[in-house]
């Protein structure tokens, strides 16, 4: 037994010290960070970097730089910091409120960071704007920030949660692209204000590509009226929104090698609306058609750049400065505001229709009342009359019992005469 232990325990000795991947070194390395073994957690990161040198994520130059501060090695937590701000780390209220790094703040080069934070993105902003107009990326978000804003007002004059639902999908798009598309982020980042205070990583945005995914899937599955034109559908679409639920939970707080998953999942989350539109309008669901449409640009769309990323084929096919999936989107949201104003115009109709049975139900319920009220009142009337009728009938036979006035006052009279 104790040798089993023995050959265990030096089995994950092993792995800790071999491990080769960049990745592996980077999620031992945030192991070690949560374990409060900082010094080994600045080796690993160390490891990492030196494992593959083409991998130059900014994030783990920054965390490789916390936990030399934490293990006391002040000079390489500057090493670090500086290549993450080589890399184009912009983050400069992160890098002032970190308490990892609070030791720092008394060396000269401390306020050096934040010049070089402002430099760096100072040039970057200016090769932004050299090389590709923000007024592109200034429409794209126009275009989202109308949509969005447009259906939160159906929302809320509607009342109808598919909307709300709308909305969120479009916000947390307007979230990712901004995390994943560079030009787009200096320009919208500004407005997305909230991001500077989150620990950014990719595990971050794969996390926000979900939820925006959830959101698009119930936003489809209302729209469609899954529940009712096609209820197995509507199952198999509930399933995977918890599934998509937990998974980003994982992708939050899990480790990093979720990409194969994420990307998988991802493009079957695109299809499944296709599927589901072409199903309901098979079934006579007007509105479908639209969703049609609009899903095969955005499945179209889309899927290129997952699998561009996924198989990494490195084909960034463009319009002008815009990506497939920038377009896909656009198309998405136009065609489907045809979509809306289609169901709209069926809810106009359905609540006319609605209205109109309930005039004619109305009428019947009044033609009913009315009806009784006359049967009631022939009652009520030949009840007057058999009353009236015995009335008469008693007088009659009091007046033939009792002596007529002439034969009273005779009589009268004759009494007094005596």
């Amino acid at each position: 037994m104790q040798k089993n232990l023995f050959i265990l325990l030096f089995l994950l000795c092993f792995r800790t010290v071999t491990a080769q991947n960049y990745d592996e070194c980077i999620d031992l390395a945030w192991e070690k960070y949560n374990q409060k073994q900082y010094e080994a957690s600045a080796k690993l990161y160390e490891k990492a970097f030196i494992t593959d040198s083409s991998k130059k994520d900014y994030d783990d130059y920054y965390n490789a730089a916390c936990s030399w501060a934490l293990a006391g090695n002040d000079s390489m937590s500057f090493v670090n910091l500086d290549k993450a701000i080589a890399l184009g780390f912009p983050d400069a209220g992160r890098l002032k409120s970190d308490t990892d790094l609070t030791k720092l703040h008394n060396y000269p080069h401390w306020s050096i960071l934040f010049e070089n934070i402002k430099e760096h993105t100072r040039k970057e902003q200016a090769e932004i704007k050299k090389e590709i107009p923000t007024f592109y990326w200034g429409v794209y978000l126009g275009i989202l920030l109308v949509f969005f804003f447009y259906n939160l007002i159906l929302c809320i004059s509607l009342r109808d949660i598919t909307f709300l639902y709308y909305c969120a999908s479009i916000f947390f798009l307007a979230q990712l692209h901004t995390l994943i598309i560079k030009p787009f982020g200096a320009f919208s980042r500004d407005l997305f204000f909230w991001l500077d205070y989150i620990r950014l990583t990719t595990n971050f945005s794969f996390a926000v590509a979900n939820l925006m995914i959830i959101f698009h899937l119930l936003f489809v599955s209302k729209f469609l009226n899954l529940k009712e034109i096609a209820p197995r559908l509507h199952k198999i679409n509930k399933w995977f929104v918890i599934y998509l639920s937990v998974f980003t939970v994982c992708l939050i707080f899990g480790p990093r090698y979720f990409d194969i998953m994420f990307f998988l999942s991802a493009i079957v989350a695109y299809f499944f609306p296709l599927y589901a539109g072409i199903v309901c309008w098979k079934r006579r669901y007007r509105p479908a058609k639209f969703i049609v449409i609009a899903s095969v640009f955005l499945t179209i769309g889309v899927s290129l750049v997952l699998i561009n990323n996924l198989a990494k084929l490195d084909l960034n096919i463009k319009f002008d400065v815009y990506r497939t999936d920038n377009i896909a989107f656009i198309l998405f949201y136009g065609f489907l505001s045809f979509a809306l104003g289609d169901k709209i115009n069926n809810l106009k109709q359905e609540k006319l229709q609605a209205q109109e049975k309930a005039m004619l139900v109305l009428e019947e319920k009044v033609k009913e009342r009315t009806s009784e009220v006359v049967k009631q009142k022939e009652i009520i009337e030949q009840k007057n009359k058999d009353i009236t009728d015995s009335i008469r009938y008693a007088k009659r036979i009091q007046q033939a019992l009792l002596p007529t006035y002439n034969y009273i006052d005779k009589s009268l009279k004759r009494l007094q005469g005596k």
